[in-house]
């Protein structure tokens, strides 16, 4: 196919390399179409999340080593982190610093803090 402009142009190529435009007879896309609003919903990483484990709670979300950690366990192990932080009395606005390997640990906690209100720093 040959992009021209917004429109794209199904086209066929013959034995010597060079295109011509496919006939509309044999033309199996539709190319009269007019815009379509993009289907989608904006997401932060904390909704992606609880929509993660709420449609795909079986799902692998994470993997280290022999470790496999799913999106409903990632979500539950997210909000302890949370309610952990809300009980020491952290919340919206505090910063919170962490120094740790790349484990899921430290996945957790980058939903976890601003889970809990505050900024990971």
């Amino acid at each position: 196919m040959v992009s021209v402009g917004p429109t794209i142009v199904p086209t066929t190529v013959n034995k010597r390399g060079s295109t011509s435009p496919v006939s509309r007879a044999n033309n199996i896309f539709e190319t009269d179409l007019g815009p379509t609003p993009a289907n989608h919903q904006p997401q932060t990483p904390l909704s992606f999340l609880t929509w993660a484990a709420a449609v795909y709670p079986d799902q692998v979300a994470a993997v280290h080593g022999a470790r496999r950690i799913t999106y409903g366990d990632m979500l539950i192990r997210c909000r302890r982190l949370a309610g952990a932080l809300a009980a020491r009395g952290i919340g919206q606005g505090d910063a919170v610093s962490v120094m740790g390997a790349n484990t899921p640990e430290l996945l957790e906690a980058h939903f976890g803090i601003p889970m809990a209100g505050a900024v990971l720093n």
